[in-house]
């Protein structure tokens, strides 16, 4: 099914994203440039790639981390994967959305990267939207949002993904919740 043109104005009438999906290929402008991607993320496998979202989030449980898992596809095929590990590595940067981010744009151009999308077991935090943003990935999938973590110990973030990455990726979620929270629970 063909979405129709999507654009945000800013405060002064001047566009500042503008997303067409015209059959497979997706054409998103931002203000930096005009991206554009055959993926189709309607047609990913949402749940196989959430799965492993959450095997890798209970691996970093394993290791002593908490349990935060990622998963970065293309064309319905995992080229990437990262967990959490900023316990064990003490560097509050290793968490898996950010470096996927991070290495994403070492590894792919910015077209390729429009057609990916990032599957994690929890909303990405501001710091890794802010990375995700940078990077211009097509999509966020993730399982628990960031208003349930209190639920966990956790703090609610001051910024919700979606805002810091509106206009530039899609964010979708939560995608099996119950299945994502019972991971949290499991690692109190």
């Amino acid at each position: 099914m063909r979405r129709p043109a999507e654009s945000r104005l800013d405060r002064t009438g001047g566009v500042l994203s503008i997303a067409v999906d015209v059959g497979r290929r997706v054409i998103r402008a931002t203000g930096r440039r005009t991206v554009v991607s055959d993926s189709n993320f309607d047609d990913f496998d949402h749940e196989s790639h959430m799965r492993r979202a959450f095997e890798l989030a209970r691996e970093a449980t394993d290791r002593g981390d908490r349990p935060y898992g990622s998963v970065l596809v293309r064309d319905d095929t995992v080229v990437m994967v990262d967990s959490n590990r900023v316990l064990t590595e003490d560097d509050v940067r290793r968490h898996p959305e950010l470096n996927l981010a991070y290495r994403a744009c070492r590894e792919f151009d910015p077209d390729e990267r429009a057609g990916m999308a990032m599957y994690t077991s929890t909303e990405p935090c501001p710091m890794c939207a802010g990375g995700m943003r940078t990077a211009e990935l097509g999509r966020v999938v993730y399982s628990v949002g960031g208003d349930e973590l209190p639920d966990f110990g956790g703090n609610e973030p001051s910024v919700r993904s979606a805002t810091i990455l509106d206009g530039v990726t899609d964010v979708v979620g939560p995608v099996l919740n119950d299945e994502g929270r019972r991971i949290h629970h499991e690692s109190d």
